[in-house]
């Protein structure tokens, strides 16, 4: 009874959110058949609304990279000069529009001195940092999904739980009430019994709803449709699986293929580069003319065909990039500062944050190893004794008062000790998936 009573609870959860529609594979994200690792990745990159601005911002960056490769437009200019007015000179020229005017046409452009190097360095830079802060937000994205299957897992443990005690509890509702009629209780232990059940079934509800919105930030996070884990035994499994982080050792070491302190470092060296770029505004560009001139007015002795060569040089007496050189400066020493304080704060809560993990995990084993066998047991024991009349109903109701603690107790301990796991995972960034599109990453520096 207790086996179909889980199962009416879970499916009147679990159906309705469906709707009776079909779904797509791409849709639903179901717990028990997770993807590995890369393609769970893979599915975040393309369904994840805050991994694709992150991607759309990468995507930006990459065309003012691919701007800063190409040379300046070159200028074309054409006139048509010399239009007489009032009495032509020699005096009574015939057609004037036609024999006094000149055409030109002229081909210019822009030499940089010292810039292309620079420009392409700040903009390689700033498409790196793009990347790497694409890559980081699917990792922190990623970790999310997972704390919050950790969620769902937790709670469809508990409500497991809660649907066995409010099982038990309604056969032992009925079994008092059978014994009040018959005059071997007094009615009164028959509303302990019933307040008691309500009680259970008021956690129950307030479990189901917890469960749902835990699927639905799920859903938030996934872009798809979370389904609950197939089994109880898949949600413990989950749990189990992803609760062991990577030794402190390791965790240390991840931290500079971090993606976010390299994309700072990135953001550095493009900052520095656009230093150099804003310190090469006081070379001036010059500008190269090659024109054309036809005459028309050869009868004044004009020549006929011309070729003319120019060059423009803009003078920086006060603009020479003053202010791009500090603003350049000011943003890699922030860049520079702010990765050292991460990384320096990232090794003191890694270790603060192992002790943490060990003391839960001790609390854990002796939660799940000691306190919740022995107040299964005595709950057991005691209901069997009252249902031969042996103990009252006021002992069975406490001692189930306190497995209720316990079990609650237990489950937080177990999503406790899973996010300790995960946090030290999303400080250290060990075991960071890779976007798919791995190549386009800035290699590590050595």
């Amino acid at each position: 009874m207790s086996r179909l009573l889980r199962a009416v609870l879970l499916a009147g959860l679990v159906l309705p959110s469906l709707g009776g529609q079909s779904y797509a594979s791409d849709d639903v994200l179901s717990p028990s058949k997770l993807p590995d690792r890369e393609a769970l990745a893979a599915r975040l990159w393309s369904h994840s609304p805050e991994v694709l601005g992150a991607r759309m911002r990468t995507d930006f960056a990459e065309a003012e990279a691919d701007r800063a490769t190409r040379w300046p437009n070159p200028v074309l200019d054409a006139g048509w000069n010399t239009l007489p007015l009032g009495e032509t000179n020699p005096p009574n020229l015939s057609q004037p529009i036609s024999n006094v005017p000149n055409y030109q046409v002229g081909l210019s452009t822009a030499i940089e001195l010292g810039k292309r190097g620079p420009r392409k360095a700040a903009s390689r830079g700033g498409r790196d940092a793009a990347r790497l802060d694409a890559h980081e937000t699917l990792r922190q994205v990623y970790l999310d999904l997972f704390v919050t299957l950790g969620h769902v897992a937790t709670a469809q443990e508990r409500l497991a739980a809660l649907s066995e005690e409010v099982a038990d509890a309604a056969r032992l509702t009925l079994l008092v009430h059978e014994r009040a009629t018959h005059g071997d209780l007094a009615r009164l232990d028959e509303e302990r019994s019933r307040l008691e059940e309500a009680k259970l079934r008021a956690l129950l509800s307030d479990g189901q709803h917890q469960f749902s919105e835990a699927l639905l930030d799920c859903g938030r996070i996934a872009g798809a449709t979370c389904l609950p884990f197939d089994t109880t035994a898949d949600a413990i499994a989950f749990l189990s699986t992803y609760s062991d982080p990577p030794p402190i050792d390791e965790a240390k070491q991840a931290l500079s293929h971090r993606p976010d302190l390299r994309s700072l470092t990135a953001q550095e060296s493009g900052a520095l580069a656009a230093g150099q770029l804003a310190k090469a505004k006081r070379l001036p560009d010059p500008t190269v003319r090659l024109g054309y001139t036809r005459d028309q007015f050869v009868v004044s002795g004009n020549q006929k065909h011309s070729v003319s060569v120019a060059l423009a040089i803009p003078l920086p007496f006060s603009e020479r990039g003053q202010a791009d050189v500090a603003i350049a400066n000011a943003t890699a020493r922030t860049a520079h500062e702010l990765r050292e304080l991460r990384q320096a704060q990232a090794v003191r809560d890694l270790d603060r944050l192992a002790a943490q993990y060990q003391a839960l995990r001790e609390r854990q084993r002796i939660m799940r190893g000691e306190y919740l066998p022995l107040a299964q047991s005595v709950v057991a024991r005691l209901t069997a004794t009252v249902k031969a009349g042996g103990a009252p109903l006021a002992d069975l109701l406490v001692a189930r008062r306190s497995l209720n603690e316990l079990l609650t107790d237990a489950s937080d301990v177990d999503r406790s000790v899973f996010e300790a796991s995960l946090a030290i995972s999303r400080i250290s960034g060990a075991r960071a998936p890779s976007p798919p599109a791995t190549q386009d990453l800035p290699a590590q520096a050595p």
